[in-house]
């Protein structure tokens, strides 16, 4: 990140450090679990997913791409949908960033991203990695070009790519984390609220650095009834740092019945089954 940005971000620790400084969790909506929105959809590709990284087959042959890394969004909102927070990215055009190589076959733009995260820092990521939870988990939306439209591309199994960034408050990574987001988190306390970034992220701020170090396999939406198994999932293995202060922040985030999201809308682990995983490099001690 250039100097000139990480300086806008200094005075803005202290104020989230004072803000969040008596944060309790009483007064807590309870964990949606039966009453989950895909609870009652059951296939052969559904997901989240346990990911034993020393099951990955390494069989990916080309490197992942992701273009435009360090262009600023034109727009980015940030919007509290009652059980979690998720918004829309718009970039000039020329700049959208995009993804390829890997496994995939084709190109895919980024749309839109979802955050997930839990009431403590060992729990929170939908996925769990090597017998893992993290404490939260991003999930950064790209459309296949060849639809015209999210909702065409929900439609078809090559539809979306789900990059999936694990979020971890021990980690040592260089990355921004959620710090980009923290201004918003203010402004979206009631649920159906939503606020428009004065300074957006690059998607560079939002990844850790190591970008080929990922599991891949085919599975389907979490939080978007009816869960459309439409979805290549690209799990990056190296955590992105998060701060507690941040998470403290998302935690006082009110449902429509103004009771805390001290977790949000997280699906239970699907069955992976015979469903192969993808890696670049073989998992280091298998």
């Amino acid at each position: 990140m250039p100097a000139a940005r990480r300086s806008r971000w200094r005075p803005l620790l202290a104020v989230l450090l004072t803000a969040v400084g008596g944060a309790t969790h009483e007064h807590c909506a309870p964990p949606v679990i039966e009453g989950h929105p895909c609870s009652d959809v059951s296939g052969l590709r559904q997901s989240p997913v346990a990911i034993d990284s020393c099951r990955a087959t390494a069989d990916v042959h080309r490197p992942l791409r992701i273009s435009n890394l360090d262009a600023i969004p034109r727009r980015m909102t940030v919007d509290n949908t009652g059980d979690r927070v998720a918004g829309d990215v718009f970039w000039a055009p020329g700049e959208i960033p995009t993804i390829t190589g890997g496994r995939l076959r084709g190109q895919f733009v980024y749309e839109l991203y979802d955050l997930h995260w839990g009431a403590n820092s060992s729990s929170g990521s939908e996925h769990l990695v090597n017998g893992r939870s993290y404490a939260g988990e991003l999930h950064l939306g790209f459309k296949n070009i060849k639809y015209a439209t999210v909702e065409e591309a929900l439609l078809h199994a090559d539809g979306v790519v789900a990059l999936a960034v694990l979020l971890d408050v021990q980690t040592r990574s260089p990355g921004r984390g959620l710090t980009a987001l923290a201004p918003a988190l203010f402004q979206i306390r009631e649920a159906a609220s939503s606020a428009e970034l004065v300074s957006p992220p690059t998607l560079r701020e939002l990844l850790p650095r190591q970008l080929q170090r990922y599991v891949q396999y085919e599975g389907s939406f979490t939080s978007v009834p009816p869960c459309r198994e439409a979805a290549t999932w690209i799990v990056l293995l190296e955590p992105l740092r998060v701060l507690e202060l941040e998470l403290e922040l998302l935690r006082q985030l009110r449902d429509p019945s103004g009771q805390n999201i001290c977790t949000s809308l997280n699906r239970q682990l699907q069955p992976l089954a015979s469903r192969p995983l993808h890696t670049k490099h073989a998992h280091r001690g298998c």
